[in-house]
């Protein structure tokens, strides 16, 4: 009882505003678990995310990576806050977006990682 949130927390933002040729193509969505952004703040997670897939340096392997350092420091920061006693559950999710909807994106995947929390 009292565990369950039923309503989720939703950011939405405009893109329509968006003047910078160079930074209007640069979409993303990111999708996570109360477990992650409880221990780390979004705007970290997602500048954190948004250099690692749009900087010069982009690979699978290295948004891999960096997913899963996002995760590795919300255990850490559960651990800390919880003498080791508890981890909640982490889900992250994040996938590029085209632009417009009449361009082909480049990739048709989706990054996910998740950890298992708990006590056990």
């Amino acid at each position: 009882p009292g565990w369950l949130v039923a309503e989720p927390a939703v950011v939405t933002i405009s893109l329509k505003n968006v003047e910078d040729e160079a930074v209007s193509k640069q979409y993303f969505v990111m999708v996570s678990s109360d477990g992650v952004t409880d221990t780390q703040s979004i705007n970290q997670i997602l500048h954190k995310l948004g250099n690692s897939m749009f900087g010069s340096n982009f690979s699978r392997k290295t948004l891999g990576n960096e997913l899963d350092s996002i995760l590795a420091e919300s255990a850490q920061g559960w651990a800390r806050e919880t003498a080791n006693s508890y981890r909640d559950d982490m889900t992250l999710l994040v996938s590029r977006l085209s632009p417009t909807l009449s361009e082909k994106p480049q990739r048709k995947s989706i990054f996910l990682r998740r950890f298992r929390g708990g006590t056990g």
